[in-house]
């Protein structure tokens, strides 16, 4: 068995599994500041007109970042 072989797949293993984490944290991030910009459009929206009509909340929830 050759263990330069070992070593070298598990440091690129390694790397992978880092860049992916970086990745998922990544979009962790990005979904929980649309999820926040979603609150806080719909508190402003509410207090600007009323009670929001169902519709109104589907569309905000089905709603992407521009």
């Amino acid at each position: 068995m050759d263990f330069r072989i070992l070593s070298t797949s598990l440091v690129e293993d390694k790397d992978m599994l880092a860049e992916n984490l970086e990745k998922l944290v990544k979009k962790g991030r990005l979904e929980v500041r649309q999820e926040e910009a979603q609150r806080i459009l719909r508190k402003q929206l509410g207090l600007k007109f009323g009670e929001l009509p169902i519709w109104v909340e589907q569309r905000l929830g089905q709603a992407t970042p521009a």
